[in-house]
């Protein structure tokens, strides 16, 4: 039952609740020919003032999701996929959000840092240790990636996503199949 305009709940009126599964109250779901929207109601505006952080921060955990799917199942190919997706899903949304110093500056973070980091780092744990030196190289140049990698992360979330110029008319798509193979795409409104 919902309310009339007296105020009297009528069990003839639409229900309070009509989104997709019945969580989300009318007035946050909205109609766009003929099919709901919810994300626009969790997730804010891209051309809002605050900016499209949300969106670098989603590719981001799509492609962490995917290397750590190749890590467990040992599979090189899809580790090389997630990467891809690191370094390449921060520039396209800067790009499709007419940022093209933004993307180029996303790109340069999250390649250039985590290799220059990496070597660093790698140097330094093998400078320390006398033996097995190879073994704190490579425990060096991880820690080192992974201390940029964060970074590249924090730097496009908090520094590169502010305003917009344009809403982007492409997003990348991410999923996995029944029989456990990755598929990538592009998706987008027309």
């Amino acid at each position: 039952m919902a309310f009339t305009r007296s105020g009297v709940r009528s069990p003839l009126s639409p229900p309070r609740f009509r989104s997709v599964s019945g969580l989300l109250p009318r007035s946050v779901a909205r109609r766009r020919h003929g099919l709901i929207t919810v994300a626009s109601a969790i997730l804010p505006d891209a051309r809002a003032e605050h900016g499209y952080w949300y969106q670098t921060l989603i590719a981001d955990a799509a492609a962490t999701g995917v290397m750590l799917v190749g890590l467990e199942r040992g599979n090189t190919r899809t580790i090389g996929v997630g990467l891809t997706m690191f370094a390449l899903g921060g520039p396209i949304i800067h790009a499709l959000h007419g940022h093209g110093r933004r993307a180029l500056l996303s790109l340069s973070a999250r390649v250039a840092a985590p290799l220059a980091l990496g070597l660093a780092g790698g140097y330094a744990f093998a400078a320390t240790t006398e033996e097995n030196s190879g073994e704190a190289g490579v425990l060096g140049f991880a820690a080192g990636c992974a201390l940029a990698v964060s970074g590249a992360i924090v730097l496009d979330a908090v520094w590169l996503t502010h305003g917009t110029r344009a809403s982007p008319r492409v997003i990348p798509a991410v999923g996995a199949t029944s029989d456990g193979t990755m598929t990538l795409g592009l998706s987008g409104a027309l």
